[in-house]
């Protein structure tokens, strides 16, 4: 399995050789997978301007996106993977057609 953690100085999230984000993408499945990083990307967004630390929420960020993208290998780059996992999920809640 990749390590799929977030932050390189939390060493604590990789404790007994798996990371817990490794764990979690084992026990769910594809969809499920793809909702949790959907959440998370939108988690980081929402509280990034709320907190100390908004440019380590910007880079959770855009490894969510990342790991949506990849899992979505048509996207270019962010800016497409952006657009398209929001408008996915808006049309998924039924905010738009």
């Amino acid at each position: 399995m990749t390590h799929l953690n977030l932050d390189k100085n939390a060493g604590y999230y990789d404790v007994g050789g798996i990371s817990t984000l490794d764990i979690i993408k084992a026990k769910l499945t594809e969809e499920q997978w793809e909702g949790y990083l959907l959440g998370n990307t939108i988690k980081y967004s929402c509280r990034c301007n709320f907190k100390n630390a908004k440019e380590s929420d910007f880079r959770k960020m855009k490894k969510y996106i990342g790991l949506l993208q990849k899992k979505k290998p048509t996207l270019s780059h962010p800016s497409d993977a952006d657009e398209k996992v929001w408008k996915d999920w808006l049309k998924k809640t039924g905010a738009i057609a």
